[in-house]
């Protein structure tokens, strides 16, 4: 008899599939390769998935796509689309159902959607662009371009528009604006987007499809590429037939009110400049045909990859509205945005130019601060020229700001004619984490981090939204890892990870700087690295792994990864002075040289620069031969394993007895062997924190670097905290975290400020997400909610048990929600702790003489040592706490 489960049981399992998601995202609209996920809610204790079964729809007829039969696994991630292939730019709904432990299959789960991309060889569109020829390196290009489709009568079930520009565009379908989409990659890597426009187009007849395309040269971020644009409607009626409308020679361009002229800055972007008083929908019939580049693919356009984590645009309003003696208006959001900025003037004169500027901050008089420091070395101006009468300015650019300064303009301007749209990367909806304790200043720094983590990515992660939106290597890895953690994001880091797998194959595969990775990808200045950042690749991708149980990411990574090692090992000379060391790691130039050990300069406390080897890039680098032995293991390399085990041993070794002094560490040797006097924070947090430092003088070293307060830049600066926690110092990690009187995130919310900084010291940029990174090492260790089998179906479960009277939250890892509370100390204490369905955890509690706690089930902890004990625990609900008779031999 067929286990198979049948479209309606008639017996409803103890388990609940929700939460679908197609490829990490609620909604994705390009989906070439779908892979499948959901979570399990479930009532009871220990329940478990023990086989699935998927059902795929297509949306327009309801027909059965892909039915996957039953599948005996627990898995519930990367679950691949193993089908025939799928129509191109076609919405589709699947479902899952599952089977518990006890055999009793669930009702199908509430559908989830996805709309598939468009195959190379599927496009049917050309790449246009506004004229033959390329532009200049250093022009600022906007065009208008599109075409009137005829589409007969409807109904209309379904239409998608899939496009790419170079650099960006705005999507509107008869006047109606539907969105953003960009592509700052090479030629040969552009991104395309989708965008559901049914609504639009339902009633069929005559549609205008309108792109404002912008190509604005090379940036930080920003690769130069080619001048183009192609789109493909896809629209879907009631019988199934389907018909494709492509960009072509019939496309027409046009002028846009939007120019630039001068440099934002030395990275690349202009200072936005409109003119009110051409309209912005132009005529197009009067506008020039557009120049047919070829049919996709081309020589230059040979690929395009689908890019699925959506922008999001909220809305913002300012908070307040201050009119200066001189009648400028200054008004403040009350926090700093990345956004795009509105006006509405309602009496608008003929070629009054308006200066519009954001700020950082403001001078004494209360006027928007333009120094250079507060700045980020950037013009921070909008250029307006107005019409006669009502009108409405949109800027098409953001900036990260939080003061917008507007001169006079013969009306008054308040918070109800000024408005800003904000700009970030997606991540998965009703899935950030949450924490609290009894530290109101600990909650205020975590929640500085998650609102930076959150606002530091748009489509890709940058360095800031101001003066530098580039994917910097090292920016990268750190908002990552607080964005998977925070905010249970997953597909932008594998973009970000292709991303810089895509600079090695580009720059760094000849035999003499095989290994490496672009210090920022893409870009416009072309091979440039930074050697202490492609060590953390490494981290970054085992990173990623444990998080998200993506094991065809990292498979993908491995050999990229592996010749990361190689460039390593091929620095540690096996003889002469700083034999067994990494000694002037090849790479990077000016102050990066060999290291950039922490960055801005200010950041680095006088870390001894003069040294060949380095104490900081060995130890990241003895971590990094410990997590390719990781990687190795995970993907069965047993010998790799070995041979990366043994250099790390070997590097840690060498690392104790030529760096560790009775001080703590020393900054690194000279080339001639000679210690470096200089006794860093750095070089004692890196060496705890990578686990080179020996057992039996951790804690001392611990100590000592406690004493030492905030002495790294937010770059950094998360390797204390973990540092001091893995190593007992819990009251030291949590009093730099908070201090308001050192510098560090404490004294950032105390000082008013809303985003993390690239630096403490004011001067640099004030928008930095970098910096928040140390959230991850509160959730994992202060919460105490932490990932032990990659893709989470086993957590350890630690909560800081002294120093805080009471913790809590909830953190949303790949297989679902995991909650815990602990309040009280010593005999007083209470853990209560929550875990979906189809998870396990091992929960570490105190101690307290013979007496061990249980739970309201009678579950007894284990003991470990003196002071703790241990319990393995399945889903459900539970609370720990000692009680008369819970002693356990």
């Amino acid at each position: 008899m067929s286990n198979r489960p049948p479209a309606a049981p008639d017996r409803v399992g103890t388990l609940r599939p929700v939460g679908l998601l197609a490829n990490g995202v609620d909604r994705p609209l390009a989906v070439e390769e779908p892979r499948f996920s959901w979570v399990l809610e479930g009532e009871g204790h220990d329940l478990m998935q023990s086989a699935f079964r998927i059902v795929l729809r297509d949306e327009t007829t309801g027909r059965t796509a892909w039915d996957s039969d039953e599948v005996e696994s627990s898995a519930q991630s990367h679950i691949p689309y193993a089908g025939a292939p799928l129509e191109p730019a076609h919405p589709y709904a699947w479902t899952v159902a599952v089977r518990d432990g006890g055999g009793t299959w669930s009702a199908p789960s509430a559908p989830g959607r996805f709309t598939t991309g468009v195959p190379a060889e599927r496009w049917e569109a050309d790449w246009i662009s506004p004229f033959a020829g390329e532009p200049g390196i250093d022009d600022d290009v906007y065009w208008w371009t599109g075409t009137d489709v005829e589409l007969g009568a409807g109904p209309i079930v379904a239409a998608h528009l899939h496009a790419c520009a170079a650099h960006d565009y705005e999507l509107h379908v008869d006047g109606a604006r539907i969105g953003r989409g960009q592509s700052f990659d090479y030629p040969g890597e552009s991104r395309y987007q989708g965008w559901d426009v049914t609504d639009a187009v339902r009633d069929g007849g005559i549609v205008s499809l309108r792109m404002l395309a912008r190509w604005y040269g090379n940036g930080q971020g920003r690769a130069a590429g080619t001048i183009g644009l192609i789109a493909r409607l896809t629209v879907v009626r009631e019988d199934g037939t389907t018909t494709v409308h492509g960009t072509d020679g019939s496309w027409l361009t046009a002028p846009t009110p939007y120019s630039g002229s001068m440099l934002r800055n030395c990275e690349g972007d202009f200072v936005e400049e409109c003119d009110g008083r051409v309209p912005f929908y132009p005529d197009l019939a009067a506008g020039a045909p557009a120049h047919v580049i070829g049919r996709h693919p081309t020589p230059v356009f040979t690929r395009l990859v689908p890019e699925l984590t959506p922008v999001a645009e909220e809305p913002a309003a300012p908070v307040a509205a201050t009119v200066l003696e001189d009648g400028t208006t200054v008004l403040d959001f009350g926090q700093v945005i990345p956004a795009r900025i509105a006006i509405d003037f309602a009496e608008g004169r003929e070629g009054r130019e308006v200066e519009i500027t954001a700020a950082y901050s403001l001078t004494e008089d209360g006027h928007a601060s333009t120094t250079v420091p507060a700045t980020q070395e950037t013009d921070m101006r909008f250029l307006y020229t107005q019409r006669d009468g009502a009108q409405r300015y949109r800027s098409l650019d953001h900036l990260g700001f939080r003061y917008l300064q507007i001169p006079p303009v013969g009306e008054p301007i308040g918070v109800a004619q000024v408005s800003a749209t904000v700009v970030h990367a997606a991540p998965p909806a009703g899935r950030a984490t949450t924490f609290s304790s009894s530290d109101p200043m600990l909650d205020a720094v975590v929640a500085l981090m998650q609102r930076s983590a959150l606002l530091g990515a748009q489509n890709q992660f940058v360095d800031t939204p101001t003066r530098e939106k580039g994917q910097f290597l090292q920016d990268a890895v750190n908002i990552s890892e607080a964005t998977m953690t925070l905010l249970r994001e997953r597909e932008l880091t594998r973009k970000g990870i292709h991303q810089m797998l895509d600079s090695q194959d580009r720059y760094w595969s000849g035999e003499a700087d095989a290994g490496r990775y672009n210090a920022v990808y893409p870009n416009g200045d072309g091979k440039r690295d930074i050697p202490d950042f492609s060590i953390n690749m490494i981290w970054w991708v085992w990173a990623t792994y444990v998080q998200s149980g993506d094991r065809e990411l990292v498979a993908r990574a491995y050999p990229y990864l592996a010749r990361t090692g190689g460039y390593i090992a091929g620095a540690i000379p096996p003889s002469g002075p700083t034999a067994g060391l990494v000694t002037d790691l090849p790479g990077g130039k000016g102050p990066y040289l060999h290291g950039i050990v922490d960055w801005p300069a200010p950041g680095r406390f006088g870390y001894d620069m003069d040294t060949a080897a380095r104490t900081t890039v060995n130890a990241l680098s003895a971590r990094a031969f410990a997590t390719l032995a990781r990687i190795a293991e995970a993907l069965g390399d047993d010998a790799a394993r070995t041979g990366w085990e043994d250099r790390a041993a070997a590097l840690r070794a060498a690392m104790n007895a030529a760096l560790l002094t009775d001080e703590g560490y020393s900054d690194g040797l000279k080339a001639d062997g000679t210690r470096s006097g200089g006794r860093s924070q750095h070089a004692t947090s890196h060496a705890l924190a990578c686990g080179v430092a020996p057992e039996e003088r951790r804690g001392e070293l611990a100590e000592r670097l406690g004493r030492l307060g905030m002495r790294q830049g937010p770059m950094t600066a998360h390797l204390i905290i973990e540092a001091l926690l893995d190593s007992g110092r819990a009251a030291d990690a949590l009093r730099i975290l908070t201090a308001t009187d050192d510098l560090g995130w404490g004294r950032l919310v105390a000082e008013g400020h809303s985003f993390t900084w690239e630096q403490w010291q004011p001067g640099q940029s004030e928008s930095h997400a970098w910096g928040a990174t140390a959230a991850v090492a509160v959730v994992e260790r202060v919460l105490g909610v932490r990932v032990e089998e990659p893709g989470g179906a086993r957590l350890r479960i630690a909560p800081l048990l002294e120093e805080l009277d009471e913790v809590a939250g909830t953190v949303h890892t790949e297989r679902g929600p995991v909650s815990v509370r602990r309040t009280g100390r010593g005999r007083d204490f209470e853990i209560t702790v929550s875990l979906p369905p189809n998870v396990s955890a091992t929960v570490i509690l105190p101690r307290a003489g013979e007496s061990v706690p249980t739970d309201e089930r009678g579950s007894a902890a284990t003991p470990i040592d003196e002071t703790s004990c241990l319990v393995t625990i399945g889903s459900g609900h539970r609370t720990f706490r000692f009680a008369p008779g819970s002693a356990r031999a």
